[in-house]
């Protein structure tokens, strides 16, 4: 996590809160020692007074600066698992005897390629109550070309379809996250190589 103080007070940033309290204790040590001749305190203006309302407000700024510029970092996002998936057209389990099957409706090349998910209840039937998402990227290269948590689309047949933007040669991944009723019930990641 960077941090950056105020211009007024540095230009220096601060990787971590250790180096903001060592930069403190390094202000507050030099600010106590006493200063003689045409740069001192007393040229600047400051009497013994000042010297220390100017310390107290400065570690008041600072105090409120540091943790409100922390709470506002932005949090790393949490480490999801995605399972390895079979190949496609195998089925892959989901809860209570549904599975689903995917696979491209044509072999991937550069370009558009249309990711295909359909999803049966025990009974074989299809089953349209889930809602799917999909997130394509390269895994030698994460986030340069990810096209970002995407829902699939549900077609008349009941087919869930997923346009994938291929614009590179090498690995791929596909990831899959399936809810239902708000619940994530399967995630699941799908590699291959264009």
């Amino acid at each position: 996590m960077s941090m950056k103080l105020s211009p007024l007070i540095t230009n220096v940033h601060f990787p971590n809160i250790l180096e903001v309290k060592q930069w403190l204790a390094n202000l507050a040590r030099r600010c106590s020692l006493p200063v003689s001749g045409r740069l001192g305190w007393e040229a600047r203006g400051f009497n013994r007074r000042g010297k220390y309302v100017f310390k107290i407000v400065l570690v008041l700024i600072l105090g409120i600066s540091i943790p409100l510029s922390l709470s506002a970092a932005p949090q790393p996002p949490s480490k999801v698992e995605y399972r390895p998936m079979p190949k496609p057209g195998e089925k892959v389990r989901l809860d209570n005897g549904r599975y689903f099957t995917y696979g491209f409706e044509k072999p991937p090349k550069l370009g558009m390629a249309i990711m295909r998910v359909e999803i049966f209840t025990p009974e074989g039937k299809r089953d349209t109550s889930f809602a799917v998402k999909g997130d394509a990227d390269m895994p030698s290269m994460r986030g340069a070309h990810s096209s970002g948590d995407k829902d699939f689309s549900l077609s008349a047949k009941g087919l869930y379809l997923l346009p994938v933007r291929l614009v590179m040669p090498g690995d791929w991944e596909i990831r899959f996250t399936f809810m239902k009723n708000g619940t994530t019930i399967f995630r699941g990641a799908y590699l291959f190589d264009l």
